[in-house]
């Protein structure tokens, strides 16, 4: 995970604004990649820019300082797990975790493939499948998963 990272900005519209609106943005080979709003608006003076956070200054800063290091953790887990499980970390990756698409895409794609590889042992292809049928299903209702 050298080449990537993920980090919170303060995003104004213009530069004259006093108020912007914290997004998550990731990075590959310190290009960018994709960017999310958390939906959290907040005043300039209330940024550090250096240390990426809001100041204790800010009311509810303590609160809002766990929500977007909760969010960061989350996609950091997420790739940290795919490179864990051999997947080479692609911008794709990375714009699927900000963005917040499901992981189970992936998952599905290695079932198909491990099914054309094991296609001998019908007790893999049928638990294969099933697990497949599963996460499809619940990718539908969730919405989450890319198309």
């Amino acid at each position: 995970m050298e080449k990537v990272s993920v980090i919170a900005q303060l995003k104004l519209k213009r530069p004259t604004d006093t108020e912007g609106t914290i997004i998550i943005r990731g990075f590959y080979n310190r290009k960018p990649v994709a960017a999310k709003s958390t939906g959290y608006k907040i005043n300039r003076g209330h940024w550090d820019g250096y240390s990426r956070r809001v100041l204790n200054s800010c009311e509810n800063a303590a609160l809002l300082n766990n929500c977007i290091q909760n969010r960061l953790n989350a996609i950091q887990a997420e790739l940290l797990q795919k490179e864990i499980m051999g997947a080479a970390i692609t911008t794709r990756h990375i714009a699927d975790a900000i963005r917040g698409y499901s992981p189970g895409r992936d998952f599905i794609y290695f079932c198909k493939e491990r099914i054309e590889q094991d296609y001998s042992n019908p007790e893999t292809k049928h638990g294969y499948y099933s697990e497949c049928r599963k996460l499809q299903k619940d990718c539908a209702e969730r919405g989450t998963a890319r198309r």
